[in-house]
C-alpha cells in the first residue's frame, strides 16, 4: 500500500526534494512506531504439582497493539475499497486486492493464542539439565528432545524449584549442569 502511494506520487518526488525528505522521514517514523507497536514478549505461567507440571504461555504485546492494528486493518480496508471504486472496476479486489481485504479483516479479529503445556509424571524422567546463567532447568528422558523446560525469573525460584525435583525425581536421576540449546526442545 505503501508503495502504490509512493508510486503515484514519483512525479511529484522526482521533483521536489523537499517533499520526498519529508515522505521518508514520515515513512521512517511510522514504520518504528509499528516495531514498538508490535514488540512481543513471551509471559510463561507454570503451576508445578507433585505428579507433573503445567505450563501456560502466551505472547504478550504492549497495551496499544491491539488498538494500532484495529486503525491498520481499517484504514488498508478504506484504501482498498477506495483504489477498486478510483480505478471503476470493483474486479480489483478479486486478485491482489481481495488476498489484502482478507489479510486486513484477519488482523482486525486478531487475539492472541495460549499455548498449554503439560509435563510428564515426574517418575518418567531420567535426566534433568541445569543452566544456571540463563536459569533454565529441562527435564527429559532419555532422548533430550522430549523434556519440560522451565525459565525461572530468579535465582531464588530457580534454586527452590530445584530442590523440588531432587525431592521428586528417582534417585537415579542424572544432574548435568551446562548450556541448554533451547531449539532441542
Amino acid at each position: 500500500m505503501l508503495s502504490t502511494m509512493f508510486y503515484m506520487s514519483w512525479e511529484t518526488l522526482k521533483n521536489d526534494h523537499e517533499y520526498m525528505l519529508t515522505t521518508i522521514i514520515i515513512g521512517a517514523a511510522g514504520c518504528s512506531f509499528f516495531i514498538k507497536a508490535s514488540r512481543q514478549k513471551t509471559n510463561y505461567r507454570y503451576t508445578i504439582y507433585n505428579t507433573n507440571a503445567r505450563l501456560v504461555y502466551a505472547q504478550h504485546f504492549s497495551k496499544h497493539a491491539k488498538t494500532f492494528c484495529k486503525i491498520y486493518a481499517f484504514i488498508c480496508i478504506f484504501l482498498l475499497l477506495l483504489m477498486g471504486l478510483m480505478s471503476g472496476s470493483l474486479l480489483f479486489l478479486l486478485g491482489p486486492g481481495g488476498i489484502a481485504l482478507m489479510a486486513a479483516i484477519r488482523l482486525l479479529n486478531w487475539k492472541v493464542p495460549i499455548k498449554r503445556e503439560t509435563s510428564l509424571p515426574w517418575h518418567e524422567y531420567n535426566f534433568v539439565t541445569v543452566d544456571r546463567k540463563r536459569r533454565f532447568i529441562v527435564t527429559h528422558v532419555d532422548d533430550p528432545t522430549l523434556g519440560f523446560e522451565a525459565r525461572l525469573p530468579n535465582d531464588e525460584l530457580f534454586e527452590e524449584y530445584l530442590a523440588f525435583l531432587h525431592s521428586v525425581l528417582p534417585a537415579t536421576a542424572q544432574y548435568t549442569e551446562k548450556k541448554w540449546n533451547e531449539s532441542l526442545i
